[in-house]
Parts: structure tokens; sequence; C-alpha cells
């Protein structure tokens, strides 16, 4: 069920979420799995620097969970992902 959560759209999700079907819990666990296992290079340790509009987003409360249709862990300015 973890893969079929995320083929859902936003909507979906939060009329399960409603229904109490599916907790964030889950919908979380699945996207760091999914994180774990779609990545072509791994990195034990997340970065300790973040660009300026990211920094700012913290600083507001956001919370990043992984990024799409960019480059692996960002190491080039060109948005081509192996995945995409």
């Amino acid at each position: 069920m973890a893969d079929d959560i995320l083929s859902w759209s936003a909507a979906d999700i939060v009329a399960l979420y409603r229904s109490k079907r599916v907790s964030p819990v889950e919908v979380l666990t699945a996207t760091l799995d999914r994180i774990d296992r779609g990545s072509r290079t791994t990195s034990p340790l997340p970065s300790e620097e973040d660009g300026p509009p990211v920094s700012r987003l913290r600083d507001h409360g956001a919370v990043f969970v992984g990024k799409t249709t960019t480059s692996e862990f960002g190491w080039k300015a060109v948005a081509d992902s192996p995945l995409t």
C-alpha cells in the first residue's frame, strides 16, 4: 500500500486523512522509504548548509521532506535527474 499512497493525488490523500483511513505518518513513512530506494547516490549525513531561500522557509517553520526533478542532492545547476 505504501507505493499506492504515493500515486494518489493530494486531494485523495486529504480525503483519506479526513476519513481516518490513512495517517500523515503513513504518507511520510512511504515518502521516506521511496527516497531511500529512489536515490541513486546516498549520503549518511544531511547537508549542514541551506541556501538562502530554504533557510528563510525553515525560519518560518517549513519542514522539508525531499526534492523532485532536481539533480541528485543538487550537485549541479541543471535540473535533470536520472529518475525522470
